[in-house]
C-alpha cells in the first residue's frame, strides 16, 4: 500500500459519518498564484467548501470528482495520484486537519532556504525528482542514489511519481524523509509525516 493509499484510507477514516464524502472537488490549473520554490510542474489548484489548496504537478488537468470515488481508485497512473493530493490536501485543510494550503510570497524563499540548511546541516540528501534549489543548497551533500542518502526530500510532483513512490515504499522504513511545501502538507498532516514549510499559508 502507497503512502498515498495510506493517507486516503486515513481520510476516509477521519470522514466517516460526516456526509462529506457525497462532497465534489473541483479542479483548475492556477497560473496567477506563487508556487513553492522547490517541485517542478505548475500549480493544480482544487476546491472544496469554499477552501482553496495547491498541489504543483507536471500532469496537471481540469474537472471535478466526488470525494468518495476517491476511496478504491487504484491510483496507478501520476494523473490519478496528483487528483488523489491535491482532494487530500483540500479535504484536510477544510476539517482543519492541515493548515498549510497554500505557497509562501517569494520573499520567502531565501530564508525558507537558509532556515532549511541550517535545521539538516550534515548528511547526504536525495532530492526525488531533482527538486529545484535543493542540488545547489546542499552542494556537494547530493547522493547519486537514495540508497546512499540519509534524508530523502519530497515535494509536490515527486510524492505522485513513479520513482517517488517506489522510493517511499522501499527506504520508508529505512530512510529521513522530509516533505516539502503545501503540496504535500495534506499527507504528512494525515500520516503524521516530518513536514517542512515554515511560511505557507
Amino acid at each position: 500500500m502507497t503512502i498515498i493509499h495510506q493517507a486516503v484510507k486515513k481520510l476516509k477514516s477521519s470522514l466517516e459519518g460526516s456526509g462529506c464524502d457525497d462532497g465534489v472537488v473541483s479542479f483548475w490549473v492556477n497560473s496567477d498564484v506563487p508556487i513553492c520554490q522547490y517541485p517542478r510542474g505548475v500549480c493544480l489548484e482544487a476546491v472544496y467548501g469554499g477552501r482553496t489548496a495547491e498541489m504543483v504537478t507536471t500532469t496537471p488537468f481540469e474537472g471535478k470528482a466526488k470525494i468518495s470515488s476517491l476511496y478504491e481508485a487504484s491510483l496507478k497512473q501520476q494523473k490519478t495520484r496528483a487528483a488523489a493530493v491535491a482532494i487530500v490536501n483540500v479535504v484536510t485543510g477544510f476539517a482543519c486537519m492541515s493548515r498549510k494550503l497554500h505557497a509562501c510570497s517569494p520573499s520567502c524563499h531565501e530564508e525558507c532556504r537558509e532556515l532549511l540548511l541550517r535545521m539538516y546541516e550534515s548528511g547526504k540528501v536525495y532530492p526525488v525528482g531533482g527538486l529545484n534549489e535543493i542540488t545547489d543548497l546542499f552542494g556537494g551533500r547530493i547522493a547519486k542514489t537514495p540508497d546512499e542518502a540519509n534524508i530523502i526530500i519530497i515535494a509536490g510532483d515527486g510524492l505522485v511519481s513513479d520513482e517517488g513512490v517506489a522510493i517511499q515504499e522501499q527506504y520508508m522504513d529505512e530512510k529521513e524523509f522530509i516533505y516539502l511545501g503545501p503540496s504535500t502538507a495534506g499527507i504528512a498532516a494525515l500520516l503524521d509525516l516530518k513536514h517542512w514549510c515554515p511560511f505557507g499559508r
